[in-house]
């Protein structure tokens, strides 16, 4: 089993975001044939960090029959999404050590 720290989920929406230049609003409550393969690739991610279908598609204001179905069409397209996965990853982990550096420099402030 693989243990995954709920501030390690924290930010893919924002990664996303910042990749597919829409905003997590739009990401989140938008249906248009532009958003929702970015929203798909979204799901797909939230699964594989280990959220369930549920909140994989909460994240995104989704059923999660739709969770399902997403993560399913990407694993058939793998090979067409893997430029994405992986610059929202890359971002994803830009954004996480932006945090943790900003956590330090209040830590280190308030002493």
């Amino acid at each position: 089993m693989k243990l995954i720290k709920k501030a390690e989920t924290n930010h893919l929406l924002p990664a996303l975001s910042k990749v597919s230049g829409y905003t997590e609003h739009e990401l989140t409550t938008k249906r248009t044939r532009l958003i929702v393969p970015w929203v798909k690739l979204g799901m797909y991610l939230a699964r594989k960090e280990g959220r369930t279908f549920q909140e994989s598609a909460d994240l995104f204001g989704r059923h999660f029959s739709s969770s399902f179905n997403s993560i399913k069409e990407i694993e058939q397209e793998l090979d067409e999404y893997q430029l994405s996965i992986d610059e929202v990853l890359a971002v994803k982990e830009d954004l996480k050590m932006e945090a943790i550096l900003q956590k330090q420099k209040e830590t280190k402030n308030d002493k």
